[in-house]
């Protein structure tokens, strides 16, 4: 639709010749296939000057909300527009509204990694650990989940729950270790997150992330706690991997030659991959 286009090429002259022309139909019906609103394009795109002329001259809802349950605000703050952002909360949208699965503006900015938008959205009173419904994850995780060391760094300082679980129990810990994020792996132990729960070391074995194995174990994780990372190594035929964790891992009774060449022997044996189902 040309008002749509108008709107998301910024030609705020031509918007208002398009609006003069809807002959009794409002500006919020007009919307596109996935059915987001004129002020959503507008502030995806970051033209704050055409939100100004949608919200203050044609009275258009800051707060429209999308199929999704997505205010335009969400709009901006994915796509880091934060003057678009700072627009439309002065005029009144709520900066810790919820979409239809749960998660406020904050958890994109974090996810996403604009670090300004997080610490702006912190200031206005956005729970740092507001948790999506369907399985609990908390901005910290989100995060976690996609490396942002700069937006995990600014949540740990506003004391977010370096141990919260989601429903299937993941910790920012294990999903900074599976994203292969050292640097983000070392703020969460900085922040006292449990070195075994979920047992991340096994994630990091699985993963062949020698350096955060390696800051797994000097931080003092475990690795004889649950599935035996150094039996994952085995799996993966990594002898590095296994010979830097057999001087902390305890004895394998089914072992016989309990050393690093003795455990890739057995490795190969039937008793071996009978336990682990290898084929």
């Amino acid at each position: 639709m040309k008002l749509l286009d108008a709107i998301s090429s910024g030609n705020l002259v031509m918007l208002k010749e398009l609006a003069k022309q809807l002959n009794g139909t409002k500006i919020e019906e007009i919307k596109d296939y996935d059915g987001d609103s004129a002020l959503h394009h507008a502030a995806f795109h970051g033209r704050t000057k055409i939100c100004q002329y949608l919200v203050a001259d044609l009275a258009f809802p800051v707060d429209f909300l999308s199929p999704k349950g997505e205010t335009p605000l969400f709009c901006a703050v994915m796509e880091g527009h934060a003057a678009t952002v700072k627009y439309l909360i002065s005029r009144g949208a709520n900066p810790a509204v919820l979409n239809n699965k749960g998660a406020n503006p904050l958890h994109y900015a974090a996810r996403d990694g604009h670090v300004k938008l997080v610490k702006y959205l912190l200031s206005l009173g956005v729970p740092v650990d507001g948790a999506l419904k369907s399985a609990h994850f908390t901005p910290l995780m989100v995060a976690a989940q996609q490396g942002q060391a700069s937006t995990v760094k600014v949540l740990l300082q506003h004391h977010a729950k370096v141990n919260h679980a989601t429903i299937t129990d993941d910790t920012p810990l294990f999903s900074s270790v599976h994203a292969g994020s050292l640097e983000c792996t070392k703020l969460l132990i900085q922040a006292g997150a449990d070195l075994n729960l979920e047992c991340p070391l096994a994630m990091a074995v699985h993963m062949k992330s020698v350096e955060i194995i390696k800051c797994l174990l000097e931080a003092g994780a475990d690795p004889n706690y649950g599935q035996l990372p150094i039996e994952i190594a085995l799996m993966g035929k990594n002898r590095d991997i296994v010979a830097m964790l057999f001087p902390l891992t305890s004895p394998m009774r089914e072992v016989d030659d309990w050393s690093v060449q003795g455990i890739i022997e057995y490795a190969n044996s039937d008793a071996f991959i009978q336990k682990v189902g290898a084929p």
